[in-house]
């Protein structure tokens, strides 16, 4: 077990009334990105855990600066999601799907963990794949302002989710879905009109075996990826079914604002409130809130000007 994680999960499981905890994500199907020179490694990819509780539980064990103190060089992001022991799952989700069929019980028995997920099902609704893009298009505009600055590792990073999100959203709208990301990339070859984001998600798995070597030709990637988002994103939905959230159109360019704490903000203007700015929050907890910060200070904006309009679910901050 990678020694990070086991220091993480040493800290998880002090917390008040916690029954267990798992390990989900990347690491825990084996599929973690990391980025390594000579003796030297930085992980690129986020720490995912489900801890599960016998009280309800919202916030969580350490702000993102208290775990890097804490993880060092190696640290990228902790993601703690709060789940009530005696819970059950009805709805379906990727994470979900992944979860039940990779997570793994670092702490605890196991029992609650695998009552949660009894009923999950192997293949998530459309609306799933549709959210999961629309939560990963702002990686674009993170990925473009790091490259600026030089950091052409992380940057390609970035760019590699959305390749990613992009080409799950389309094999989940096709009906099929496989936690593996090799798995993923068989099943999008064998769906019609997906060869350009097919090529670019395989060139995504060989850059998350070999971030180093695959970090160059940022340009080329973004300008193809770019291409292939156009008409996707052109086709999505005006409304997106987001459950207890606002539905807003949101037109680009924008620029985003710093919000809470583990949020992204964005100012937007809202239709319904007679064009009126207010300060919303951005649902985006895997975002990197440091990383994010530096991003502001690029124009966010699409080549070739307005692709459409896109629907964040986003929550007034303060309500």
């Amino acid at each position: 077990m990678d020694p990070t994680i086991d220091r993480i999960v040493n800290e998880l499981k002090k917390g008040t009334f916690v029954k267990e905890v798992i390990l989900i994500g990347s690491f825990s199907r084996g599929e973690e990105c990391v980025a390594k020179t000579g003796r030297d490694k930085k992980t690129l990819s986020d720490y995912d855990f489900w801890i599960i509780t016998s009280v309800p539980r919202l916030f969580p064990t350490k702000t993102q600066k208290e775990w890097k103190a804490l993880l060092g060089d190696d640290y990228s992001f902790v993601e703690e999601n709060y789940l009530m022991a005696g819970k059950i799952l009805d709805n379906t989700t990727t994470e979900y799907i992944d979860a039940k069929n990779y997570g793994k019980v670092l702490y605890g028995s196991g029992k609650e963990f695998r009552k949660i997920v009894s009923r999950v099902k192997e293949v998530p609704p459309v609306s799933d794949g549709m959210g999961i893009l629309i939560d990963k298009i702002p990686h674009l505009f993170l990925a473009e302002s790091l490259e600026k600055r030089g950091r052409k590792t992380e940057a390609m990073n970035e760019l590699t989710k959305v390749i990613t999100a992009c080409g799950d959203y389309i094999i989940i709208k096709d009906g099929q879905y496989d936690s593996l990301l090799s798995r993923r990339a068989a099943l999008l070859e064998e769906t019609p009109g997906s060869m350009k984001i097919s090529k670019l998600y395989r060139f995504a798995m060989r850059f998350r075996s070999n971030p180093v070597r695959f970090a160059k030709g940022f340009k080329k990637i973004n300008k193809e990826l770019r291409a292939v988002l156009k008409p996707i994103v052109a086709e999505l939905p005006k409304t997106h079914p987001g459950s207890g959230s606002l539905r807003v159109r949101l037109s680009f360019p924008v620029k985003l604002g710093v919000g809470w704490k583990n949020y992204i903000g964005a100012f937007i203007k809202y239709p319904s409130l007679k064009q009126k700015r207010v300060d919303a929050s951005l649902n985006l907890l895997s975002y990197k809130i440091e990383e994010a910060r530096e991003s502001l200070k690029e124009p966010i904006s699409w080549v070739g000007g307005d692709i459409g309009e896109l629907v964040y679910k986003l929550k007034v901050a303060g309500a």
